[in-house]
C-alpha cells in the first residue's frame, strides 16, 4: 500500500517541470529532515536526564544528508547522468535493453549494476541485523537490565 502511494507521488511529481520538481523534492526532503530532527530531540528528552541540547542532532543530520547527496551524485555520474540512469533503471526492471541501445555497451553496464545491487542487498541486510542487535542491547541496557540472557532464543 505505501509503495503505490509513493509510485503515485512520483508520477505526479515526475510530470512537473524540472525546476518545480526540484522544489517539491527539496521541500519533501526538508520535511523528512524536520520530522527526523523532532524525533531525535524527543528521543533525547525521553532517554536522558540532562537538559535537551537542540543543536546536537544537527551534526548527524547534516552528515547523513551530505553523504547521501554525494553518493547519489557519484552514482549518477558513474552511470552517465540522469537520463542514462533512468534508462538503466527501466532496463534493469524490465530485463530488456532499450530499443536504441547498443548491446555491446549496455550488457556490461547492466551486469555491473546487477552485481552492485546484489552487493547492496547483502550489505544492507547485514547492516539491518547489526542495527537490530544494537537497538535491543541499547534498550536492554537503558532499562537497567544488564543481563541479556532472557533475550536469547529459547531463554526463560
Amino acid at each position: 500500500m505505501p509503495w503505490t502511494a509513493l509510485r503515485s507521488w512520483r508520477q505526479r511529481v515526475g510530470g512537473l517541470p524540472r525546476r518545480q520538481r526540484r522544489l517539491v523534492v527539496a521541500a519533501a526532503v526538508a520535511g523528512w529532515l524536520a520530522a527526523t530532527y523532532g524525533l531525535l530531540v524527543a528521543l533525547q528528552a525521553a532517554v536522558g536526564d540532562d537538559p535537551v541540547d537542540l543543536l546536537q542532532p544537527l551534526g548527524p543530520l547534516a552528515g547523513t544528508l551530505g553523504g547521501t547527496t554525494l553518493g547519489l551524485r557519484w552514482q549518477r555520474r558513474r552511470t552517465g547522468g540522469g537520463d542514462r540512469q533512468r534508462q538503466l533503471g527501466a532496463a534493469l526492471r524490465s530485463r530488456r535493453l532499450p530499443a536504441d541501445a547498443d548491446p555491446a555497451v549496455w550488457r556490461p553496464l547492466l551486469a555491473g549494476e546487477q552485481r552492485a545491487l546484489r552487493r547492496l542487498l547483502v550489505t544492507g541486510s547485514g547492516a539491518l541485523v547489526l542495527l537490530v542487535v544494537l537497538v535491543v542491547v541499547l534498550v536492554a541496557t537503558l532499562a537497567g537490565d544488564a543481563d541479556l540472557g532472557h533475550l536469547a532464543v529459547g531463554g526463560g
